[in-house]
């Protein structure tokens, strides 16, 4: 009988005739059960109950998914993709001089078409010309404003060409036919800088006011009016990925708008002064402008989402109105109120080529999208049109002939030696005298 039978039992039992012995396993099997266990592997087993020493102990805490919000807080944080290298030296054959187009009033924008091939420009004649790129001839003129034209821009696709003007409105045109599409009433006092959208469904013009409106071309009665600026508003632009609209004004204010909310999501204060440019890079991600500090005219870049100045390129020593950028965002032409057109690379920050003085003041500059043409204008009523020797273009190489004609025109250019160069639309399309 074990010591704690219970007495019940007693009778019923056999008495034994020798107490039990514990038997214990020998110390050998211990380590030869290790050893093969350790070779095997021990076999799962099924979840046990709790033993009896652990029985009065508090069960442990129990473990369930996170919920969704918990898990994207105490997740880790997304690795950054990698910096993007820096791009090889971007290659240019020395500008040369095309033509010299002469206007009846002051410049005071242009704009290249998707393909290059064309030039609108806007003047205080309250006209918008459209030019061969190449050829440096007159396609039409637009005669609908009744006060200056102060901007002028392409439809992303190219099939029409957009003026505002100081009447008050903008007008939508067909660069095919030369005929006037639409009129848009903008805002009060008149309208100084116009912009698609990449769907080219909608319109922003930027006014004197200070105020913007942005209309639907589909729709007369869907637009909206955005007030933040507390003067002209020379540049907008739309973004391409968001539904943002840039501004940039006379009062210093760099702004980004959120269309849906029609509030500045991002405020950047710069210096005041007339600045006619302003825009995103092709993909979103940076806004680009110029503005003037200790070092003189900037071109600076700032991170679209939070405003941060990512990069600053000190470029003269005068403000710098009017910039532009190819649409690889490489090449950037800066012109300045000194009257000098610079060309740089811009991710790398290296100066490229300075286009000879020729004006007071490049209130209108443009690039075209391959970064193959420049062309500039200013108060002189006179656009000079420039081709750069980019390496692969059809173009990057001209006989000498021609190189003799661009000294030629760059020459008369400083004389205003235009005499006998009208052609029948009134127009000069070279000093003829090179030709």
């Amino acid at each position: 009988m074990t010591p704690h039978e219970p007495a019940s039992s007693r009778s019923s039992r056999a008495p034994s005739p020798k107490p039990s012995v514990e038997r214990r396993p020998a110390p050998g099997a211990i380590v030869l059960c290790a050893l093969l266990v350790a070779a095997c592997g021990s076999p799962p087993r099924a979840a046990e109950p709790a033993s009896p020493e652990r029985a009065g102990a508090p069960p442990p805490p129990a473990t369930r998914a996170p919920e969704p919000e918990a898990a994207a807080a105490t997740a880790s944080p997304p690795t950054p993709p990698p910096r993007s290298p820096t791009p090889e030296p971007l290659s240019l054959g020395a500008p040369k001089l095309l033509h010299v187009l002469r206007h009846e009033g002051d410049i005071f924008s242009l704009a290249f078409d998707p393909t290059g091939q064309w030039i609108a420009t806007g003047c205080a004649d309250k006209r918008v010309r459209l030019w061969s790129t190449v050829a440096g001839k007159l396609r039409h003129t637009f005669k609908d404003h009744r006060d200056a034209v102060s901007s002028v821009a392409f439809r992303p696709d190219g099939g029409e060409l957009a003026s505002g003007s100081f009447d008050g409105t903008a007008k939508t045109w067909d660069p095919k036919t030369g005929k006037r599409v639409a009129t848009v009433v903008g805002p009060e006092g008149g309208v100084v800088s116009v912009a698609y959208s990449k769907d080219g469904r909608r319109l922003a013009m930027g006014g004197a006011n200070g105020h913007i409106v942005v209309a639907d071309l589909g729709d007369e009665t869907a637009r909206i009016e955005l007030a933040g600026h507390g003067g002209s508003v020379r540049s907008v632009a739309f973004a391409r990925a968001h539904d943002w609209l840039l501004s940039r004004a006379d009062d210093g204010l760099l702004l980004v708008w959120d269309l849906t909310t029609t509030k500045p999501i991002v405020k950047v204060p710069l210096s005041t002064g007339a600045v006619w440019s302003a825009r995103f890079t092709t993909n979103d991600a940076s806004l680009v402008t110029t503005w003037e500090n200790a070092d003189g005219a900037t071109v600076g870049s700032w991170d679209a989402g939070t405003g941060k100045l990512v990069r600053a390129l000190p470029v003269g020593s005068s403000l710098a109105p009017s910039i532009a950028l190819s649409a690889d965002d490489r090449l950037l032409a800066v012109g300045t109120a000194e009257g000098h057109v610079k060309l740089w690379d811009f991710p790398r920050g290296e100066r490229l080529f300075d286009l000879a003085p020729f004006r007071k003041n490049v209130s209108a500059l443009g690039v075209s999208p391959d970064g193959h043409y420049v062309a500039a204008g200013g108060p002189d009523d006179l656009l000079d049109v420039w081709e750069l020797g980019v390496p692969g273009s059809a173009r990057a190489a001209e006989p000498a002939d021609k190189k003799d004609r661009a000294a030629c025109l760059a020459e008369c250019r400083h004389r205003n030696a235009y005499a006998d160069c009208a052609d029948e639309s009134g127009m000069v399309a070279c000093p003829c005298r090179c030709d």
